[in-house]
């Protein structure tokens, strides 16, 4: 199983990249283990510039191909030291990826991505509202930075979290101004 392989990674302190998307099989994502449950994994990411790119949270059943050591994370993993990357800090870390990541965009206010398992709706963005055990409540943001009403979804209806990415900081600086 890949999680083993992630594992393996994380305790050698690899750079990993994983592919999650079955409609764009040449996309991946790059990064280092934060923390992993038996469901989903969280990542530190990187931009191609080897810049800090915020964290991401996949389910594990998504994962399709999981890569180390090639030449690209080998340069990778020069650009990245060359930015003299900041350890990122997710205080609080209770072992449940989507738990985690949803309390430390509320409580440090950071706006989110999220793609819900029904695929074929579009990703959403905003800033936690309300969160409890079962649910989430967004306040939803468009791609100008602007108010776009709620939603509400079940957590575990959510297959991948992203904060603090480029697009999440524009959209961030855009909303808060």
């Amino acid at each position: 199983m890949i999680k083993s392989y992630i594992e393996k990674a994380a305790e050698n302190q690899l750079l990993f990249a994983v592919y999650s998307s079955s409609d764009r099989p040449s996309s991946f994502e790059v990064g280092r283990l934060i923390e992993m449950d038996e469901e989903c994994l969280m990542m530190r990411t990187f931009a191609e510039t080897g810049n800090a790119d915020g964290f991401l949270v996949l389910r594990l059943e998504d994962i399709h191909r999981f890569e180390t050591n090639s030449k690209y994370l080998k340069a990778m993993e020069k650009l990245i030291d060359l930015q003299a990357e900041q350890e990122m800090l997710l205080p609080g870390l209770t072992g449940s990826c989507i738990d985690d990541a949803f309390q430390y965009a509320k409580e440090a206010h950071k706006i989110i991505t999220v793609c819900l398992i029904d695929r074929s709706s579009p990703l959403i963005t905003g800033s936690v509202k309300q969160l409890n055990d079962d649910t989430v409540a967004l306040d939803v943001i468009d791609q100008y930075g602007e108010p776009d009403g709620e939603i509400v979804f079940y957590k575990d209806d959510c297959c991948l979290v992203s904060c603090m990415s480029a697009e999440e900081n524009r959209l961030e600086k855009l909303y808060s101004n």
